[in-house]
């Protein structure tokens, strides 16, 4: 039996319009959703143009609650329709084995992108688990490949993936301000350079051979630049190691791709890189490539998953969509660019999705007419190494020792203290130091180096609460005085949540799979969930680091102040005299004692010798709790105790505002192994 994923229902809303019939009759059409932007004043940016719904260009009454009225009212319309579609009322979601996996992106300042999660799952009455992914531009791209991991894994019937976003005053003065925003229709590829961002929601259902498939997801592929925080690297190595991971999952050749919808933003350096990477990937084999921005416009967190879905509308149609105003093209593009205004007929068996994103992060998924034949990798998962960061140091061992002393070592704001070797951190904001502080120190605990051969195969999931509030000051700071359209630039390209992340990633030069989680408290373990799914069920990786940071916005906000880390590995590290120990169940729910059971039973256990979950127990006294990492605490304590055999199996729990967290620990010496 084929472990394949079927894509049930879609829903979108766009700059095109309300819904995918709106969507496909503007493709069909040749018909853009650029507009002059009127909801907030561009009088003082350079560019005017912007890709908004239709009826929602009216000017707000207040520019600070733009993201947190319309972002969850076109992620509701969208899923909506994409359970219409597939047959589903919100009220078989109750109780059923549904996850929701949500892409946002920024929010307008004093909102976490949880709240917004929050709103989404009350508009909808669902009573299941629900992830935010956070990777800017590639946010939605991440969600459907984690949703595909998640129905393969068995532990869902069903996952509802996608993205949202709403365009705010911050993000149209922040991209103006970087000089990336074209004062005309975009035109990916041609010579009028530069992007239109936009807005809207694009979701899909994600299910296992249901009545009426509309298209299959054969593969996902994760990555890293390690480059820069907001510029692509340049040779196009990162989106082509995201690439070739989605073919490797899918167990596609390059040659059986018919078509690229690229991440294609009219930018120079993005479309040049893009281009190096599809020509590294595909060779003399290049399919022809599009790219949907043209009539979209930047749709941002929710722009992968809406090029996905013009993809499969055209798909459907026996066509592929152009590039609008394509030509006269760069030199150096793709041969065919699929000019003109109006689809293409071509008939496609597989397509490959393209999204790249601030921090260096790439999504690519691969989505194809008809199922593979293929099985689900569900590779055994070790948890091999950990760290807290604190005044006791990092290591588990000197945690071990502070707390059996009896000594309260809470985490340390004193980040000059912070050392990482062959790591300048001065320059970092403090949650990127402590974070990468924590990754560095993980891995070394595990045992592994980042080299040169191994690098694009080592990745990190980050959990966090929020972006560094210390850069949300200088912004805010930098805008009182120059005004939104002249935001200090190095700290605006910080507020989308992965910018930690992706600074460590440069810092330790991980190329694998990246991404941001968050879910409010339990954002930690969540973390590790990500990751567990992510290398338990893709290729793309042998090692994932699962990390969590909290940097408190005022220091009187009573969290940790800190961060900590633990080193996933698909096998134990060679060599390790210590008792290996591995991650055998994992819970995803809404209640945490579903949660703690669906992790036991995955697990074959009835009983554990430890449990540790939510409440004050010797680690949260002794570390202080944060959000992002009471769940971590618990897990980087039971490793010690598993390694040091003061128990053999261990069940960590952690408690959040959209999802409850499991995860359960066995040791090799026992029989269960």
């Amino acid at each position: 039996m084929s472990d394949a994923v079927a894509i049930s229902g879609m829903g979108a809303v766009s700059s095109l319009g309300w819904g995918c019939a709106a969507l496909g009759e503007a493709l069909r059409a040749g018909r853009d959703g650029l507009v002059t932007v009127r909801r907030f004043p561009v009088t003082e940016t350079r560019a005017s143009l912007g890709g908004i719904v239709p009826g929602e260009n009216t000017p707000a009454a207040d520019h600070g609650v733009i993201a947190r009225t319309r972002s969850p009212r076109y992620a509701l319309t969208a899923i909506r329709e994409a359970l219409e579609q597939a047959g589903l009322s919100e009220a078989t979601l109750r109780g059923s084995r549904t996850a929701l996996v949500v892409g946002l992106s920024l929010v307008d300042d004093g909102d976490c992108l949880h709240e917004l999660l929050q709103d989404i799952k009350e508009g909808l009455g669902f009573d299941g688990p629900a992830l935010t992914l956070s990777t800017a531009c590639c946010s939605s791209t991440a969600c459907i490949g984690l949703g595909m991991a998640l129905v393969q894994s068995g532990r869902f019937d069903r996952v509802i993936a996608g993205g949202a976003d709403a365009l705010i005053p911050a993000l149209f003065g922040g991209f103006d301000a970087l000089g990336v925003l074209s004062e005309e229709p975009c035109g990916p590829f041609s010579q009028t350079y530069g992007t239109v961002v936009g807005e809207g929601a694009g979701f899909v259902v994600l299910e296992r051979a249901p009545a009426k498939p509309l298209a299959w997801l054969s593969g996902f592929g994760l990555s890293n630049d390690a480059w820069h925080e907001s510029s692509p690297d340049p040779s196009g190595a990162g989106l082509a190691n995201a690439a070739r991971g989605a073919l490797a999952h899918a167990g596609l050749a390059p040659e059986q791709i018919d078509y690229v919808n690229a991440h294609g933003t009219g930018t120079e350096a993005n479309d040049a890189a893009e281009t190096r990477a599809l020509r590294e990937v595909f060779g003399e084999t290049l399919p022809p490539v599009s790219s949907t921005k043209a009539a979209l416009g930047h749709a941002q967190a929710a722009a992968g998953s809406l090029e996905l879905i013009a993809s499969l509308i055209c798909m459907a149609d026996g066509t592929i969509p152009p590039t609008l105003r394509s030509e006269p093209k760069r030199q150096y593009v793709p041969a065919d660019c699929v000019p003109g205004p109006t689809p293409r007929a071509w008939p496609v068996a597989h397509l490959l999705s393209n999204s790249a994103a601030f921090g260096g992060a790439n999504a690519c998924v691969i989505a194809s007419a008809a199922p593979l034949e293929q099985r689900s990798l569900q590779r055994p998962v070790w948890l091999v190494g950990g760290a807290a960061i604190g005044t006791h140091g990092a290591s588990i061992e000197a945690l071990r020792d502070a707390l059996a002393a009896g000594v309260r070592t809470p985490l340390s704001p004193d980040l000059d203290g912070i050392r990482v070797p062959r790591v300048d951190t001065s320059a970092m904001d403090p949650s990127a130091r402590l974070l990468t502080a924590a990754t560095h120190a993980a891995l070394k605990d595990a045992r592994l180096r980042v080299r040169r051969n191994n690098r694009d195969r080592v990745g990190l999931i980050a959990g966090l609460v929020r972006p560094s509030p210390t850069m949300s000051r200088a912004y805010n700071a930098g805008v009182a005085v120059n005004g939104v359209a002249k935001p200090p630039l190095g700290v605006f390209t910080q507020l989308v949540l992965n910018a930690p992340a992706g600074a460590c990633a440069r810092a330790l030069g991980l190329r694998g799979p990246h991404t941001a989680v968050t879910a409010g408290p339990g954002t930690g373990l969540a973390a590790v969930a990500v990751a567990f799914s992510l290398l338990a069920g893709g290729p793309g990786a042998d090692a994932l680091v699962a990390a969590g940071v909290d940097e408190p916005r005022t220091p009187e906000a009573g969290h940790a102040y800190g961060a900590a880390a633990v080193t996933l590995a698909t096998a134990p590290a060679p060599g390790d005299p210590r008792p290996a120990v591995r991650l055998a169940g994992l819970g995803l729910a809404d209640d945490p004692e579903r949660a703690a059971a669906a992790a036991m039973d995955e697990a074959g256990l009835v009983d554990v010798d430890r449990r540790l979950g939510p409440g004050v127990d010797a680690v949260s006294v002794a570390l202080g709790s944060g959000p992002a990492l009471d769940g971590l605490h618990r897990l980087v304590w039971a490793l010690s105790t598993l390694r040091s055999g003061e128990a053999r199996s261990a069940l960590i729990l952690d408690v959040g505002s959209c999802v409850a967290t499991a995860v359960v620990l066995v040791a090799s010496h026992t029989d269960t192994v």
